[in-house]
């Protein structure tokens, strides 16, 4: 939410109505009806387009027969995950 509420640190909007949801949202104590009221949040801050992905940069590594590491998601090649055959 500090991406999508009015005042966060990444806020990308002003929307008052999202602001409430997110509210809503975060005092619910019910964890099913908490979910659904992040999926209405995460719909209507779809639907209004505040974030726009406009580019996926795909990570390409060179790696030897004797590197044994899965690679990561995040893009972070922590030497300490690697090990060596």
């Amino acid at each position: 939410s500090a991406y999508y509420k009015a005042g966060g640190t990444g806020s990308s909007n002003s929307d008052k109505e999202l602001a409430g949801m997110i509210d809503a949202a975060r005092s619910e104590t019910d964890v099913a009806k908490r979910a659904a009221l992040y999926d209405q949040t995460v719909k209507r801050a779809h639907e209004q387009a505040y974030f726009v992905w406009l580019l996926n940069i795909e990570d390409i590594y060179g790696v030897s027969k004797r590197l044994v590491w899965p690679g990561r998601v995040d893009a972070k090649m922590l030497v300490s995950e690697m090990k060596l055959k």
